[in-house]
């Protein structure tokens, strides 16, 4: 089945929303603590960031506002752990940096 680009759009905002609601009110260090929660987290942005490189670039030129390249990466780097995952990091990127 071929998805449309807006199906990715979709999920882009269905999965930031879940990451920010797994963290909910929690801080950085119990988020490191919780590591189902912590898991989770990571792998809603991961979904993110892989929803956000399907969407093509004649689309996201229209929209310099959001930071595809930083959301892609982000992906990147949890997905192959680049140096771990920082509990803080993820934290803010769920918290700070998702659109609820």
């Amino acid at each position: 089945m071929t998805r449309l680009f807006s199906d990715f759009l979709f999920d882009m905002l269905s999965y930031a929303g879940k990451a920010n609601e797994f963290v909910g009110s929690m801080s950085a260090e119990d988020l490191a603590a919780d590591e189902r929660t912590f898991l989770a987290t990571v792998r809603a942005i991961e979904l993110v960031g892989e929803a956000a490189r399907h969407v093509p670039e004649a689309f996201r030129v229209q929209f310099p506002d959001i930071p595809w390249r930083q959301i892609i990466a982000m992906r990147n780097i949890l997905v192959h752990n680049y140096e771990g995952s920082d509990p803080k990091i993820v934290h803010r990127t769920a918290t700070v940096n998702m659109p609820r």
